[in-house]
């Protein structure tokens, strides 16, 4: 069954009907090594993202409930970010999940919307290393990961041209013939 995003009409039925057995059905828009290489880097990203938060909430439980005896270093320092932790736990799986809609699915609205959110966060990144480390080594180093979340979303952002360009595109063949 197509995906709904695939259909030309949302309230045509996906069941074929005698005119569309006539027509010969154009190939997916086929998924280059970059966007494979920027999923790949989205992915471990987030995966990563996660793993420390993880980590970060097993340090709050080991700091609020003594008695579970987890012991991690800098569990005190760590217990006050527990509530951002549990935030970009949920935020790396959205990015996960849009990412997969966006690639694997083909999906021009999640291809828009992880563009734009790599955008954001790495402007974000960016503007808080520069206000809060200004001159710094801190700040050079948080730069890169802003840097490459751009990159990533230029790549996003060509992703969804391309999605656009190849639907427009079906949709005049479909329309001549």
């Amino acid at each position: 069954m197509p995906h709904p995003s695939d259909l030309l009409n949302p309230y045509e039925s996906p069941a074929a009907d005698e005119s569309a057995e006539n027509i010969e059905a154009p190939a997916l828009l086929p998924r280059t090594a970059e966007i494979w290489t920027a999923t790949i880097v989205i992915w471990c990203t987030a995966l990563s993202l996660a793993m420390v938060a993880g980590y970060i909430l097993l340090a709050w439980a080991g700091h609020t409930y003594p008695k579970l005896g987890i012991k991690l270093n800098l569990a005190d320092q760590l217990a006050q970010f527990a509530t951002g932790a549990a935030n970009a736990i949920v935020m790396a799986a959205l990015v996960s999940y849009g990412q997969y809609n966006a690639v694997i699915r083909r999906d021009s609205v999640w291809s828009r919307s992880i563009a734009m959110l790599l955008m954001i966060a790495s402007l974000v990144v960016a503007l808080g290393s520069s206000l809060l480390f200004a001159g710094t080594w801190t700040m050079w180093l948080l730069l890169i990961p802003a840097a490459l979340g751009a990159v990533l979303s230029m790549t996003m952002f060509r992703w969804y041209a391309q999605l656009v360009a190849f639907r427009r595109q079906r949709r005049r063949l479909l329309r001549n013939r």
